[in-house]
């Protein structure tokens, strides 16, 4: 009985070109596919039934999944999409999972290359083929009430069609469908190749390894200043960091040297008859570098007030008034009252001269004998009013006792509130 000529009477012409409608292939492409994929099919089947234990499990997969042959009588149904079509493919994907394992792939390749059809087409061509085959292996044994034995003598006997029926041409790698040996033995050949390749692979890992020793080995070869570069780092850095301490020192000497010609200053400042001690030149800190009060105290830079003044270039900006006048005319408004602030002389704009700084050390001794006396200060530009408040702050004066305000002439008005 030839399994494979009664599957194909059954599809016969008309069902092939259904079938390639389905797929979206040409009617005869798809046909060259059938010839190819029946008998390969058969075989898989065969082999797995060459021994008894195989025998039963493709017994077993017939009576559990019910393929005693009953869809073969209504194939166009099969073929036509829908539910019956995906339940057929779905009974196929198992099916190949189970008998074909890994080769799946192999033979949708192989039949793909010999048919002339996409690979994903001949891959539903296989689903689809496996219940039929195995549908009509198990209408032979339901028809014929075969038992294990007989099973195996039905498949043994289908070798013989199968090998005449694979077409000419179509070929697999690692399977034979033409001829259906349950298990390939490796020939002598085979095992001394695979023992050759094994050696092959001991003498390439031996030669990976022997690289990293001659690494190592260079590695030790490298220059011996290296081991040295971290010292050599670390003394630069401390060279480095000794020359910036001895500049910093130098620097600190130089500004400490300008002191003495102060000094000098003062002195000739107290031999010319100027001995009063004003508290403006002995605590404001925003007098210029080197400048100091009538008793020889030194006060801190600040651009507030200009201790230039002593050049034989400057023009005093405003008209000097003697040490004390201006103390009177304060005392004189304390009740309310306002008062030009006319000795004061600005350079630069908003910098105090040194000249004048007297008045400042006066209004503050007079702010300081009068605790709720406060001021307001008024000047255009208001920089000018507030040097004079920076000034009185520098005295001890409380800042809450002073406001500024811009407005009127260059001359800095005080109005005692």
């Amino acid at each position: 009985m030839n399994l494979l000529n009664l599957l194909k009477y059954q599809l016969g012409s008309k069902l092939t070109e259904q079938l390639g409608t389905y797929l979206g292939e040409d009617s005869s492409k798809v046909q060259s596919a059938l010839d190819a994929t029946l008998p390969t099919i058969l075989s898989v089947f065969v082999r797995r039934a060459a021994d008894r234990t195989g025998a039963n499990d493709v017994m077993d997969t017939i009576k559990l999944g019910n393929h005693d042959g009953s869809m073969l009588n209504y194939l166009s149904g099969l073929f036509s999409g829908g539910s019956s079509t995906n339940s057929l493919m779905k009974s196929g994907e198992i099916l190949s999972n189970k008998f074909l394992g890994n080769k799946q792939s192999l033979l949708s390749d192989a039949i793909a290359n010999f048919s002339g059809i996409k690979r994903i087409s001949a891959n539903s061509l296989i689903k689809m083929a496996m219940p039929l085959v195995l549908g009509i292996i198990g209408k032979q044994v339901k028809n014929q009430n075969l038992d294990t034995s007989g099973l195996m003598s039905l498949l043994s006997a289908q070798k013989g069609h199968i090998g005449a029926s694979i077409p000419s041409g179509f070929t697999t790698k690692n399977m034979s469908p033409s001829t259906p040996t349950p298990k390939v033995t490796p020939t002598p050949e085979k095992k001394k190749t695979i023992n050759e390749s094994i050696s092959k692979e001991q003498v390439k890992q031996a030669n990976v390894k022997t690289p990293p020793k001659k690494v190592a080995k260079k590695t030790n070869d490298s220059p011996s200043f290296l081991r040295f570069l971290p010292f050599i780092i670390g003394g630069l850095l401390l060279l480095f960091l000794l020359i910036f301490a001895i500049r910093s020192c130098s620097k600190s000497k130089d500004t400490t040297t300008t002191k003495p010609k102060a000094t000098t200053k003062v002195a000739e400042g107290k031999k010319n008859g100027s001995d009063t001690k004003n508290v403006a030149d002995t605590d404001a800190p925003n007098a210029d570098n080197g400048s100091n009060s009538d008793n020889g105290s030194s006060n801190s830079g600040s651009s507030d007030y200009s201790s230039d003044d002593n050049s034989s270039s400057y023009t005093p900006s405003a008209p000097s008034i003697p040490h004390g006048q201006f103390k009177g005319e304060v005392e004189g408004i304390t009740g309310g009252g306002s008062i030009a602030m006319s000795g004061l002389d600005f350079r630069g704009g908003a910098r105090i001269s040194r000249g004048s700084r007297h008045i400042i050390s006066e209004l503050a001794a007079v702010m300081q004998s009068n605790p709720g006396m406060n001021i307001r200060l008024d000047a255009s530009p208001e920089t000018r009013a507030i040097s004079v408040k920076k000034g009185l702050m520098d005295a001890g004066i409380d800042r809450n006792r002073i406001s500024t305000s811009s407005g009127g002439s260059s001359t800095v008005q005080l109005t005692v509130n």
